[in-house]
């Protein structure tokens, strides 16, 4: 049976307003604890409004700066403790991310696609 949007009327639950709280905190504290941090994007099913019970949560972390070579040696760094349900990160370089605009087109498109949670001032 297809679950129905989360974007029906009624149909807030408990668990998306857990998730959004979850996802919003966790943003803020990455922004205010990792200063190459600029932007934190939030992607995904929980996004478009489609996610299923098994859903993870889906977050961009756009970098001015890595000291780790590998994207995927980054993900633990930005990890938390604790979060209710799945997480993945995504952490790209700026010039990283927008090397995906030509070189993976599809999943750029899906990233930008999302709902920017954080985004750090520019320096004045």
């Amino acid at each position: 049976m297809r679950e129905p949007s989360l974007r029906s009327a009624g149909l807030i639950s408990p668990r998306r307003l857990e998730v959004e709280e979850a996802v919003r905190a966790y943003a803020h504290d990455l922004l205010l604890r990792c200063p190459e941090i600029v932007e934190v994007i939030w992607f995904g099913s929980w996004v478009t409004g489609r996610p299923s019970r098994y859903s993870d949560v889906d977050l961009c972390l756009l970098l001015s700066y890595s000291v780790v070579e590998r994207i995927r040696d980054r993900i633990p760094e930005y990890l938390p403790d604790r979060f209710p349900g799945g997480l993945d990160v995504f952490p790209y370089t700026l010039d990283e991310f927008e090397a995906l605009r030509t070189s993976a087109p599809t999943w750029y498109r899906a990233i930008r696609a999302g709902r920017t949670i954080v985004r750090r001032p520019p320096a004045t």
